[in-house]
């Protein structure tokens, strides 16, 4: 009966911590958190011009597409001739914080941000008024480094040091998960086979999965509230998992042990988990 208990409360626990969470992000309306960007790189060009986004609506194109000549180039006139822009359904992407429009520069890298267009396209208009528009581009990272070939009209995105860096994190997330949470075991069960077993396979189902969300979301401040019920899931599953499958040296299961266990290793390796996340940040 005493073990029933214990696991009830854990469940009724989680239940009402998934209830207050869900509902406490309802009332943040404040724009906060990181938003999306667009650094692009352009190469080949013309010796000056004109560069913004393209943006694809949902409504498709609206009438006829638009002449891709501008008459007697200017920044005005550039910008009028933006504003009315569609061809194939595909609009200028106007920020509501500005820069959104830009002129040549000596680097020829521009930045885009705050809620940018996906997918995207480039267009370029030159001191002749002769516009030219670039390949499709879906953007894979949330920050996304993109080049943009003036000659060939290809835009592809930089990823590949992106991805990368995102495995060596994970990976790294999980075996540190695994060193903290095993000496922590150390002091709760003895290391027998189906001990270590059950601690393997319950750290590689949640633990691999959390991290990957972890860093894919961009939810700002109410990340901490969601990151905090997916932790006290992990503390659930893995403590049914212990519970079902570990022993003591007497061959016993206990639940409570189980549940503490769970508990106690996954606080310490989350706290690792919370430096190793600012760290990545940090140099991202």
């Amino acid at each position: 009966m005493k073990k029933r208990k214990i696991s009830t409360w854990y469940a009724f626990a989680l239940i009402v911590t998934i209830v207050f969470l869900g509902l406490l992000p309802q009332t943040v309306h404040a724009d906060t958190g990181p938003k999306p960007s667009i650094d692009l790189e352009v190469t080949g060009a013309p010796d000056d011009y004109y560069i913004a986004l393209l943006g694809k609506k949902n409504y498709g194109q609206r009438g006829e597409n638009s002449r891709l000549k501008v008459d007697a180039v200017t920044e005005q006139k550039v910008e009028d001739y933006l504003k009315d822009f569609q061809y194939d359904g595909w609009e200028f992407y106007e920020s509501p914080l500005g820069d959104n429009l830009f002129r040549r520069n000596e680097t020829g890298e521009y930045r885009f941000w705050y809620r940018v267009p996906n997918p995207f396209r480039v267009i370029l208009i030159d001191m002749n008024g002769e516009v030219h528009l670039s390949d499709v581009l879906h953007q894979w990272e949330y920050n996304a480094e993109c080049a943009f070939d003036f000659s060939t009209g290809a835009l592809i995105e930089h990823n590949a040091g992106a991805i990368v860096k995102r495995i060596l994190v994970i990976l790294g997330s999980y075996v540190i998960t695994l060193v903290i949470e095993l000496l922590v075991l150390n002091g709760f069960y003895p290391l027998k086979k189906k001990n270590l077993f059950w601690f393997l396979l319950a750290n590689t189902v949640t633990n691999i999965p959390l991290n990957v969300y972890l860093l894919h979301s961009h939810l700002g401040f109410e990340l901490l509230f969601v990151w905090i019920l997916l932790e006290l899931l992990v503390v659930f599953v893995e403590g049914c998992m212990y519970a079902f499958g570990m022993t003591d040296d007497k061959g016993k299961k206990s639940e409570g042990k189980a549940f503490c266990y769970s508990t106690l290793a996954n606080v310490l390796s989350a706290l690792a988990g919370i430096l190793i996340q600012l760290i990545y940040y940090s140099f991202s």
